[in-house]
């Protein structure tokens, strides 16, 4: 999606990230409010056409064609990483199909490539939030760190079988990278984090997280940006999920502002520093005994919602941020 490309020679501001995405959405209707720049917006379905790539002792230049659109690196001023790639239709075609697979195969490998050098570039040369190499850091990894850095973390096992230290009733599950998403006949289906309460004893299964459950008092949902954080205290009353995104009556949520201590604040910087991360949705639980726990940290995660709620303006402060001279 392109926008205000009518404005020419005017500086751009470059903005990555899928096509429906409304914590974006809002943020470029702050940049639009601000009427100083052009706003380009790359989503997967908008297919890149290069123009131009030097690379040499006395140039280094890019330009694309995006949709019939030119995108001079020369007229860049900010970059958004939120999410999302830089998408290309160029396909081989043969009639020998093994060889039109290998061939395509080895030309989307070729086109991975120039994609990480486009957002290099992007983002070494002009003001930039979001990390592309760090998009869905490794929970594991993270864990590894947020203890490190002194944050209290849920016990944690990968396991694929059962054995004595499984304690029923007590554990939940969730994938150790990402959700799965399933579709069929037009139903849409995903795993959620679960709590474990039928487990078949010696069965061999493919590894898989568990951790043990907190007893949780209420969930923190917050949003870090430039070492700045914004947090909800979200109150999911009695016999709620694990994780209130997945509770059915929305309603019978709590959603309002919360101050973090200064000691677990400081904690999260450490810990945001050593990810690399400048930006993102960290998930925490505070237990009944006003323990916190950390969970995850999403860099892409949505943040309109308790924007929203809590009159925090996160998209007005990044569009600011995108504009600041």
């Amino acid at each position: 999606m392109l926008l205000r490309n009518n404005n020419v020679g005017k500086p751009l501001i470059v903005i990555l990230t899928r096509e429906i995405d409304n914590s974006v959405d809002q943020v470029i209707n702050w940049l639009n409010f601000i009427g100083t720049y052009r706003i380009i917006r790359i989503t997967n379905n908008r297919k890149i056409k290069i123009k131009r790539i030097v690379l040499n002792n006395n140039e280094i230049d890019l330009m694309l064609n995006i949709d019939n659109n030119e995108l001079s690196i020369k007229e860049v001023y900010s970059f958004w990483v939120r999410n999302g790639y830089f998408s290309h239709d160029y396909i081989f075609e043969s009639n020998d199909i093994i060889l039109q697979e290998k061939v395509n195969k080895f030309l989307n490998s070729e086109w991975k490539y120039l994609n990480d050098y486009f957002i290099f570039l992007l983002s070494k040369k002009f003001k930039c939030i979001g990390n592309y190499k760090e998009l869905l850091p490794n929970k594991l990894i993270q864990l590894y760190y947020a203890k490190k850095v002194g944050l209290s973390i849920p016990n944690t096992n990968i396991v694929s079988g059962s054995g004595v230290y499984i304690n029923k009733g007590s554990i939940i599950t969730k994938p150790i990278k990402d959700i799965f998403t399933f579709e069929k006949n037009k139903i849409g289906l995903a795993t959620k984090t679960k709590v474990v309460s039928d487990f078949k004893d010696q069965v061999n299964f493919f590894p898989s997280l568990i951790q043990s459950r907190i007893d949780k008092n209420f969930e923190l949902r917050i949003y870090f940006f430039k070492n700045k954080f914004y947090a909800a205290a979200i109150f999911t009353g009695m016999n709620s999920e694990v994780d209130y995104r997945s509770q059915a009556n929305k309603e019978k949520l709590r959603i309002v502002p919360y101050l973090i201590p200064r000691k677990i604040k400081n904690k999260l910087k450490k810990l945001m520093y050593l990810l690399k991360i400048e930006s993102g949705s960290i998930d925490m639980i505070v237990s009944k005994n006003m323990q916190y726990y950390y969970l995850e940290v999403n860099p892409v995660g949505y943040f309109d919602n308790i924007s929203s709620v809590c009159n925090f303006n996160i998209e007005k402060d990044i569009a600011l941020y995108l504009a600041k001279k």
